[in-house]
């Protein structure tokens, strides 16, 4: 007899990120090296201080994306670091020449191809 409390993958639960069209897209997994000549992409939690790359996706909840693009952050920005707590937990971004703030947990739901 088969149990019927299988656990749910993590993936399933988790929100597929905005492309550049306005569409959800499947998740697809980031590489950092890639021998087909595509650029590499990396969460802004992992960019320097200084460093900017453009927007490629938005992961997270529905209403956390909703509210990133309303603030301007849509897929083909560009998003420099300003600086960083020194504690680390903010990373505070120039988008548009307006500032955001965000926790590095919630930048490591953006995806940038750095410039």
């Amino acid at each position: 007899m088969e149990s019927s409390s299988e656990i749910p993958s993590p993936t399933a639960s988790t929100p597929a990120p905005v492309t550049a069209a306005g569409s959800v897209a499947a998740p697809v997994a980031v590489s950092n090296a890639s021998s087909a000549g595509a650029p590499a992409t990396v969460p802004v939690s992992e960019l320097v201080s200084g460093a900017s790359g453009r927007l490629v996706g938005i992961g997270g909840a529905r209403a956390f994306r909703r509210r990133l693009m309303e603030l301007g952050l849509v897929p083909g920005t560009l998003v420099r670091v300003v600086r960083r707590a020194p504690m680390g937990g903010i990373v505070e971004l120039e988008v548009r020449r307006c500032r955001i703030s965000l926790r590095l947990v919630e930048a490591r739901d953006l995806t940038v191809e750095p410039a």
